[in-house]
């Protein structure tokens, strides 16, 4: 029987690796690989967005995290080829704006918002591609607190996959190595070093862990139900047939003792429906 592959981009795989307040060093190395630039200190912040309101959207994000310089990064693993991702990101990246100013606050205050977009499934015409407010005949920023940068790490993994790890830089092997989808395209990184080797020893030991491998089977099973769901012409992938097997992860998860909060975040139920199936 094929052992099953966990691709490192699945939400709780990617935050498993990535999002320890306990061991930050791999997610500074991660954005260090991205920005480019040292991070000396790191925040992991609480992912959650709820309204001033009952009816708001109550959202999750992926990771948010915070700088030294108290620049937040919103980072978004993105696997659904649907249109409605980049308005719902920009609505996350704009909800973690508007929560920090406060009555009291001058609008003198602002720092530095990013939103890294890790893309999986969605065709982009470069590699990386930055966005900012901008005026399109002179290119003359509106602002520098504003910056999202799209990766697409499927095609970052083919290129390592077509003309050789060795042959590519940092930034490439460990976007490449993120956005693998098998074995095949996994096991090229093996004889990598550094944070890439780190990054694969971390997610093999995870791999043993039952109660992960649980929820990410939930993922894969979610991911390719609105990958099928796109190609057929749904809106809402997850929708169609899945009602029952949401409501039997959550209570599977429920007797794991797993946080409701979590379970929420994983079967996108609502608390209210959670809490029902106790």
């Amino acid at each position: 029987m094929e052992e099953k592959f966990y691709g490192i981009y699945l939400d709780s795989f990617f935050k498993k690796i990535f999002a320890d307040p306990n061991d930050t060093r791999l997610l500074k190395e991660l954005l260090y690989v991205i920005l480019n630039e040292e991070i000396k200190s790191v925040t992991i912040m609480s992912p959650e967005l709820v309204g001033d309101k009952i009816k708001v959207k109550r959202s999750y994000l992926d990771l948010l995290v915070k700088l030294k310089d108290k620049t937040k990064i919103n980072i978004e693993i993105n696997t659904n080829p649907q249109d409605y991702v980049t308005n719902r990101n920009l609505f996350y990246l704009f909800k973690v704006m508007g929560r920090d100013l406060t009555s009291e606050d001058k609008y003198t205050n602002f720092n530095k918002y990013m939103q890294i977009n890790l893309n999986l499934n969605i065709n982009q015409k470069e590699s990386v591609m930055k966005y900012y407010l901008m005026n399109l005949e002179t290119k003359e920023k509106l602002t520098e607190l504003l910056e999202i940068i799209n990766i697409d790490i499927e095609k970052l993994n083919r290129i390592c996959y077509n003309k050789g790890v060795e042959e590519q830089d940092l930034f490439t092997k460990v976007m490449g190595l993120i956005g693998a989808k098998d074995y095949e395209h996994y096991n090229i990184f093996k004889k990598e070093k550094g944070i890439v080797k780190d990054i694969m020893d971390k997610a093999n030991d995870y791999v043993s862990d039952k109660d992960l491998v649980k929820v990410l089977d939930y993922e894969k099973m979610r991911d390719n139900r609105e990958i099928a769901a796109e190609e057929l012409g749904f809106n809402n992938g997850i929708s169609f047939g899945a009602k029952e097997e949401k409501k039997n992860i959550a209570k599977n998860m429920i007797r794991e003792n797993t946080d409701i909060d979590y379970i929420s975040k994983v079967t996108g139920l609502t608390l209210e429906q959670i809490k029902k199936l106790k």
